[in-house]
C-alpha cells in the first residue's frame, strides 16, 4: 500500500472549535490533509494528472482576517464566503495545465443538491454556491457535504457530481443506495460502486383502538439487523402499548431500536356558548 496516497479535506465537522486546536483529521498521519486550498501535482505518481483540494471553509478565520466582520447579518456574511469561495475556486482553475486532466475534491454546498427528506445536514445556516461557480476547466469536480449521491448531469454538467455519505445516517436516507465512485482519468470517466450498509426502516401502525401490533404495513423480518422506529398515526383517545411495540421489535432482532414517532389526531375543540 506504500504507493497508495490518500488525500484528505476537512469538512465541517472536522473543523476545529478553536484556536489552538487541531482538525479532527490531523492525528491520521498517513492522510496527505489539507485544511487550506491547495493545487497539488500528481505527476510523482502513475496519475499525470492534477488534484485541486478545497476544504469546507472556516467561517472563524475569515472572521479573524476581517475588521468589521461581526458587523455583517448572518445573511451578509453567508454571501460574503460564498463570494470568497467562488474566488478561491477560479484562482485554482487559473493555476490548472489545460494539457493534464484535473480533479476538484470540494467539501462545500451547491444551490442545485438535494437532500434526503429528514436530512439535517443542511438544516439551519449553509454557505451554499451556484452551480456556475464551478470552474468548467476541471475535468471532474467531486464533492462531498451532501450526504445524498447524485450528479448535475440535467444542469448540462455531467462530471461535476456528490459522491454522496458511504454510510446512513439518518432516517432521511434509508431509502438510498449507497457507494463510492471511481474516477478514470484517462478515460474521462466515472462510475459508481454500490457498498452493502447498516439498514434504516420505519414502520407505520395506524391505530383507531387500542392495540399492541406495529406490524401494519410490513413483514416484521424487514426488522432484523436493521436500526428502527415506529410511527404511529392513532386519534387522541386511543394509548398504545409502546412498551410491548418495542419488545415485539426486538425480538424480531432490530439491530437498535431508535423510538416511536407519533401523529396524533386531536379533537376540534367546541367553543362554550355561554363563554362566548
Amino acid at each position: 500500500l506504500k504507493d497508495i496516497w490518500t488525500y484528505a479535506i476537512s469538512g465541517n465537522h472536522d473543523l476545529p472549535r478553536g484556536a489552538g486546536e487541531m482538525s479532527a483529521l490531523a492525528p491520521l498521519s498517513s492522510l496527505q490533509l489539507r485544511e487550506i486550498p491547495d493545487l497539488v501535482d500528481l505527476g510523482f505518481s502513475s496519475l499525470d494528472g492534477q488534484l485541486a483540494l478545497l476544504p469546507y471553509p472556516n467561517r472563524a478565520q475569515l472572521a479573524a482576517g476581517l475588521e468589521d466582520y461581526h458587523k455583517l447579518s448572518p445573511a451578509e456574511a453567508d454571501n460574503l464566503v460564498a463570494a470568497h469561495v467562488t474566488s478561491v475556486l477560479r484562482g485554482l482553475a487559473a493555476q490548472l495545465v489545460p494539457s493534464k486532466p484535473s480533479v476538484l475534491l470540494a467539501h462545500i454546498a451547491i444551490d442545485t443538491a438535494e437532500v434526503g427528506a429528514e436530512s439535517s445536514i443542511m438544516l439551519g445556516r449553509d454557505i451554499t454556491i451556484p452551480l456556475s461557480a464551478i470552474p468548467e476547466e476541471f475535468t471532474f469536480a467531486v464533492l462531498g457535504h451532501i450526504h445524498k449521491p447524485q450528479d448535475f448531469r440535467n444542469y448540462g454538467r455531467p462530471n461535476v457530481f456528490y459522491c454522496g455519505s458511504i454510510e446512513r445516517l439518518d432516517f432521511g436516507e434509508q431509502d438510498e443506495e449507497k457507494s463510492f465512485v471511481l474516477l478514470d482519468l484517462e478515460a474521462g470517466t466515472w462510475e459508481r460502486v454500490p457498498i452493502t450498509c447498516r439498514r434504516y426502516k420505519t414502520f407505520h401502525c395506524a391505530l383507531s383502538t387500542d392495540s399492541t401490533g406495529w406490524y401494519s404495513d410490513a413483514d416484521p423480518d424487514l426488522a432484523k439487523d436493521a436500526i428502527c422506529r415506529i410511527v404511529i398515526s392513532r386519534p387522541e383517545h386511543v394509548k398504545p402499548d409502546t412498551d410491548a411495540m418495542q419488545a415485539d421489535i426486538e425480538r424480531a432482532g432490530c439491530w437498535d431500536f431508535r423510538g416511536f414517532v407519533e401523529d396524533v389526531e386531536r379533537a376540534t375543540a367546541v367553543r362554550s356558548e355561554e363563554i362566548v
